[in-house]
């Protein structure tokens, strides 16, 4: 391999910066270092990278790396010291590697020993065969071999134990029927660049597959551009969220809101209209009423919060031949660990489901007539399958689409201006 990591951050700089999964863009990128560098096999090397955003803070990627004497134009990062370097994900070899060190417990804490990429599995893992790349992913990078076996790899590192794997094991444990059965994770260890002390976290994880699958968004945005019913799908879906939540409340502890922990949700839900409003000016002539409708919280007497999904939309389903099943409950891979595992309230996952409905509609049918229809007559059918407690909480309900579609206007005048109007709806729609 013979690179010295100087070296090797010059190939892999306009690469790393340039993946779809790399979350600094549109900021100043104002260091790289290596973080963790394990020769894996005589061609396979494990990297992590650490990134320095803005000078402020540190984001750490994880690179398992393939050298090749010729390019692969799929894979290829750059020339390196005479050969080829490579992203190693879409080999198969280099996920043996990584797969082939087996830790002998499968404790769900990272061990705190030892720096190389080791596998611990619940059962016996199959061999690799049929070995293929999904393309579906936006922050993690996902492979499938003997079509029952997807390893989900991290490409952002955090310390500690990843909350997609936690909730896995916890659902896994009360015997939820509605995620992917959880079969292993990959341990690391790379360097901290703050610090310079050795952190330890998990690399991937390892669940049940399933083939002849397909995404709900990918199946909403299809059933609304054929003109095709939706309600008896968004029904199962309804029902299948009612019973993960239901499951995750069993697995993990609850708490009781009041008074004035009631107030601080409320201020909080104020602050992140108060800075939507500010972003997006045309959002100004609703604000006092959407603001209104907020403090309808405050004649609620307790809020029972609980571990929830955190960023549910179609695309985190999956229509299998067994049915719903829900998928990524990492939160939002960009905050720490704190942020992603607060607690909330389950309809703060309605109403992101609801939001992805409209989405669904726009994008598969131009918001006409008959699109929107499709969206009511869905939502419609996925709180009927979800149960009482989403009529029973619809002042909650309300203000969790209040937050969802201001946010969303947000990132529609930043990146899509032409779709503002999605968020924009559903907010005059509140206030009608």
């Amino acid at each position: 391999m013979g690179l010295t990591d100087t070296e090797l951050l010059e190939v892999l700089q306009p690469w790393l910066l340039d993946r779809r999964w790399f979350a600094g863009k549109g900021h100043r990128i104002t260091g790289l270092a290596i973080t963790s560098r394990t020769s894996l096999t005589e061609d396979v090397e494990h990297l992590s990278v650490g990134v320095e955003v803005d000078g402020t803070h540190f984001q750490v990627y994880q690179v398992p790396v393939l050298y090749r004497c010729e390019p692969d134009p799929d894979s290829l990062i750059g020339p390196a010291g005479g050969r080829y370097l490579h992203d190693g994900l879409p080999h198969p070899e280099v996920m043996a590697a990584m797969l082939a060190a087996v830790s002998p417990t499968a404790a769900l804490q990272p061990a705190t020993t030892g720096a190389q990429p080791r596998t611990q599995w619940l059962d016996a893992g199959p061999p690799i065969t049929g070995y293929r790349v999904l393309n579906v992913e936006q922050s993690n990078t996902s492979a499938v071999y003997a079509d029952e076996v997807l390893v989900k790899v991290f490409r952002m590192l955090t310390p500690g134990v990843n909350p997609d794997i936690e909730v896995h094991a916890g659902l896994f444990g009360v015997g939820s029927a509605d995620v992917g059965r959880l079969r292993g994770w990959i341990n690391g260890g790379w360097t901290d660049p703050r610090s310079g002390s050795t952190v330890y976290g998990h690399l991937a994880m390892i669940q049940e597959f399933f083939a002849g699958s397909i995404d709900g968004w990918d199946l909403a945005r299809q059933e609304v551009a054929a003109g095709h019913d939706f309600q008896a799908e968004a029904h199962a879906l309804g029902v299948a969220t009612a019973r993960v939540h239901h499951d995750l409340a069993t697995a993990f502890p609850t708490e009781v809101l009041t008074g004035p922990r009631i107030d601080d949700m409320v201020a909080r839900l104020h602050d992140r209209l108060a800075v939507a409003v500010g972003l997006v000016p045309a959002l100004q002539p609703m604000a006092a009423g959407l603001h209104d409708r907020l403090d309808g919280l405050r004649g609620i007497e307790k809020i029972t919060v609980q571990r929830v999904h955190g960023d549910y939309h179609l695309g985190q389903a999956l229509r299998t031949p067994k049915g719903w099943r829900v998928l990524d409950f990492e939160g939002e891979p960009g905050g720490d660990m704190a942020s992603r595992r607060v607690l909330d309230h389950p309809m703060r996952d309605v109403a992101a489901m609801l939001r992805s409905f409209a989405y669904a509609a726009w994008q598969g049918a131009d918001n006409s007539p008959a699109a929107r229809a499709w969206q009511e007559a869905s939502e419609a059918a996925f709180l009927e399958g979800y149960g009482a407690d989403a009529a029973d909480n619809d002042v909650l309900l309300e203000a969790y689409s209040i937050d969802k579609a201001a946010y969303e206007a947000v990132y529609e005048q930043r990146n899509r201006p032409d779709w503002v109007d999605i968020p924009f709806t559903a907010l005059r729609s509140i206030l009608a």
